[in-house]
């Protein structure tokens, strides 16, 4: 689902497609896993980075639906990974090297240390400002939670800056610098999810054969055109000096068999032409309408039609087309 992914990482994606596909219960969740860090079921193997990414991309396609936010918990805001660890910061020298407990306030002469430091051999709490005993909690001292002392310069300090540092760039940022990131409870939509899955596994087919003859091509990518509009394409082919030669589309049935496949077609002409590329594949998952092949032919649209986007030939076929197209590009100098 990502346009830069390896052939390895394609393959990984998925299969946890499949594994989404098949959660018979039809929610995602987050939760919290010890030695991983908060995740989704399932996807374990990814970074919760990638996890976000991964339904963001499924929102966007309108396989999943956000229905609730169950966690908001913090992020880079550098690199967006949700690992940190914090250290202790003195406000006054700005050392690390700093100690917490409980303290004692000693409402006579107004000394604060920790508890410990007031507990005298015989057990009875005596203050080494003044040297007097602290005999009633409420009446002539007082308790405070936590309290802070900075080893290096010996500053008590009722509050410290909090510093994070992502485990993964290595940044330290103050407390109020980290993003917010929600954590949503997914829905799925099952045939919406069942048409990516497929539309995924067979572009991923593609481009893992155009990588193997070394044809450089990125999926679900976008061409800014001349009205300064970015248009998104299945697939573009990218000549040496990442100029793209060639894009293609696919026109996937919906879940009900039908679709208006002229106007569909109308709208990919209409985005080719703006970014003024002039090879293009247009993908049928099913018979398109005569009146569609014959718009297709006009504009010089290289249709390929199947019924079944797994068969070896087909997909041969697609590869060949797209290695004939942009040779003759690349023979003629030319770039579109």
């Amino acid at each position: 689902m990502s346009v830069s992914m390896s052939p390895a990482d394609r393959s990984k994606t998925n299969e946890i497609l499949k594994s989404v596909k098949k959660h018979d219960q039809g929610r995602y969740e987050p939760f919290f896993k010890p030695d991983v860090g908060f995740c989704y079921n399932d996807l374990e193997s990814f970074s919760l980075k990638e996890q976000v990414e991964f339904f963001e991309a499924l929102e966007r396609a309108g396989a999943v639906n956000p229905i609730q936010t169950l966690f908001t918990i913090l992020k880079c805001n550098a690199c967006s990974s949700p690992y940190f660890c914090i250290k202790y910061t003195c406000t006054f020298c700005r050392a690390s090297n700093i100690v917490r407990g409980t303290a004692i306030e000693h409402d006579t002469c107004g000394n604060v240390d920790f508890d410990y430091k007031y507990m005298s051999f015989n057990g009875k709490l005596v203050c080494e400002k003044c040297n007097r005993e602290l005999k009633a909690l409420g009446v002539d001292y007082s308790k405070i939670s936590y309290f802070y002392k900075c080893q290096e310069c010996n500053a008590m300090l009722p509050d410290i800056e909090l510093h994070y540092g992502c485990l993964h760039c290595g940044k330290f940022s103050l407390q109020n610098e980290p993003q917010s990131l929600q954590l949503f409870k997914y829905a799925i939509k099952p045939e919406k999810l069942s048409v990516l899955i497929d539309k995924t596994i067979y572009l991923s087919s593609i481009k893992d054969r155009l990588d193997k003859i070394g044809i450089i091509s990125k999926l679900n990518d976008t061409v800014t055109g001349s009205s300064r509009l970015q248009h998104a394409f299945d697939l573009v082919v990218y000549d040496k000096y990442n100029h793209p030669l060639l894009v293609m589309y696919m026109l996937e049935s919906l879940p009900n068999g039908s679709y208006d496949d002229e106007t569909i077609v109308l709208s990919f002409i209409g985005r080719c032409m703006d970014v003024n590329i002039s090879n293009k594949i247009l993908i049928g998952f099913s018979k398109l309408s005569e009146r569609a092949i014959v718009l297709a032919g006009t504009h010089a649209l290289n249709v390929i039609e199947t019924t079944d986007p797994g068969d070896s030939s087909h997909l041969s076929k697609v590869v060949d087309t797209i290695v004939e197209l942009s040779s003759k590009i690349t023979n003629r100098g030319t770039d579109i």
